[in-house]
């Protein structure tokens, strides 16, 4: 069974992640999980803005990421701030290249910042050094495919006319309401015609949500997240240097057909029956395998060591000392999934 391959990071529809500090660390939840889950990770070069007011909404504009310094990320994100003025005026050049006068610039619409945002990978990714791994890549939308995503873009565009009342408000600003699901559907286009999923924030989401249940588009999931989601309930504590490391384990192929195997046995079930078959198929799964790996460790210990890796028991684990060693030992040499999925459960 093949896992997905690819996950790719668009800027426009992950927005919502960089208007605070604390929306960062979801954010790197999310790239942690497909750290595991993907060969290859895709982010958007450059950076995005956007200013919204009362009655004008400004972006998303992109920025080139030619001349993209801390400094410039960082004059922009104390010019986002609530509050703060900003406008937009044009005004004819008195020649090409020549800036027009300020006496013949016309101000088109602004206002006190109702919120701003600014998004861009390019700090992040130098922070946890995943910009020196192979298999991160930073691009953007391939120029031949242009007029394929802008023909998709107009397809989403039209289901949101259609279904313009029974959409969900993404925002009480009707301006921004508009601009977001715009966004989300150039990232869903982008990602169609390339072929690989876009990741994209829970804002957003809420729209993805609704046009999957009218069949306008795909879940743009990754293969695996809800089983590893609950076998794993939070390795986002994990040192960066861990989780990738963990990507190129000679197992993690094997971790991900496991995941996308679970996902498939539950494909009939959903909500609560669902989480519920999924965990019990990782206890099942994580019990047989480590009972085959360790057929000499006495069974009451190793029943024991199973509950507490599976999160079922809490506490000092002093009653499983016999088994502790092995199973240690395994992490470093074992090449089944199970590996793998013991270096996620482990204290950091």
């Amino acid at each position: 069974m093949l896992t997905t391959q690819q996950a790719w990071f668009p800027l426009r529809s992950n927005l919502a992640f960089f208007e605070t500090g604390r929306g960062r660390m979801t954010l790197e939840q999310r790239i942690k999980q497909s750290v595991i889950l993907c060969d290859e990770l895709w982010f958007e070069a450059g950076m995005v803005t956007l200013d919204v007011a009362e009655h004008f909404v400004m972006g998303p504009m992109w920025h080139s990421p030619q001349g993209l310094t801390d400094e410039r990320i960082a004059m922009h994100r104390k010019a986002a701030r609530r509050g703060t003025p900003f406008s937009l005026a044009i005004g004819t050049e008195p020649a090409f290249g020549v800036p027009a006068p300020p006496e013949a610039m016309r101000t088109i619409g602004g206002g006190p910042r109702q919120r701003g945002f600014v998004g861009e990978y390019q700090q992040l990714l130098t922070r946890t050094r995943l910009v020196e791994q192979s298999w991160v890549n930073r691009g953007l939308v391939d120029p031949a495919a242009e007029e394929r995503v802008k023909a998709l873009e107009t397809e989403l565009s039209r289901f949101d006319t259609i279904y313009a009342r029974e959409a969900p408000k993404l925002s009480k600003n009707h301006l921004l309401d508009g601009n977001l699901k715009s966004s989300l559907n150039h990232d869903l286009a982008v990602s169609a015609v390339h072929g690989a999923p876009a990741m994209i924030d829970q804002l957003h989401g809420r729209m993805l949500a609704f046009k999957v249940k009218h069949a306008q588009a795909s879940a743009n999931g990754v293969s695996g997240a809800d089983a590893l989601s609950l076998w794993v309930p939070d390795f986002s504590s994990r040192p960066w240097h861990d989780v990738i490391a963990l990507h190129d384990h000679d197992a993690i192929g094997k971790f991900r057909e496991k995941l996308a195997e679970a996902e498939a046995e539950t494909a009939g079930l959903t909500g609560r029956a669902r989480e519920r078959a999924l965990a019990e198929i990782g206890l099942r799964e994580t019990t047989e395998a480590l009972r085959r790996r360790f057929p000499s460790v006495k069974r009451r210990a190793l029943d024991v060591a199973l509950e507490a890796f599976a999160g079922l028991v809490f506490g000092r684990l002093a009653v499983v000392a016999s088994a502790a060693k092995e199973l240690t030992e395994a992490r470093q040499a074992e090449t089944a999934w199970t590996a793998v999925y013991l270096a996620l459960r482990s204290p950091s």
